[in-house]
């Protein structure tokens, strides 16, 4: 379990929405499930349409609301292992 500072969430958490290049990281990408902890390597986007449509990934790690989501091109992804604490005697 991980207890954060009331406000902890806002630096310590994140909500990402995640853009596979190949098979392999969208298979990763599919596994996904609340509570994985997850190492991550990519780049931040910024997303043009020719309509003029855009979609910005935020840059800051303490705003929240709308616009607080970060967009990431992954280009590496693992699941870690559970750790589970062992009784000891």
């Amino acid at each position: 379990m991980v207890v954060l500072a009331p406000d902890g969430h806002r630096t310590s958490a994140g909500r990402a929405g995640g853009f596979a290049p190949n098979d392999q990281i969208r298979a990763t990408l599919n596994q996904l499930r609340i509570g994985h902890i997850i190492k991550l390597q990519g780049q931040l986007l910024h997303v043009k349409a020719p309509d003029g449509w855009r979609w910005r990934s935020s840059l800051s790690r303490t705003d929240t609301g709308v616009h607080s989501c970060e967009l990431v091109w992954v280009e590496q992804l693992s699941i870690e292992p559970i750790q589970t604490k062992t009784p000891s005697h």
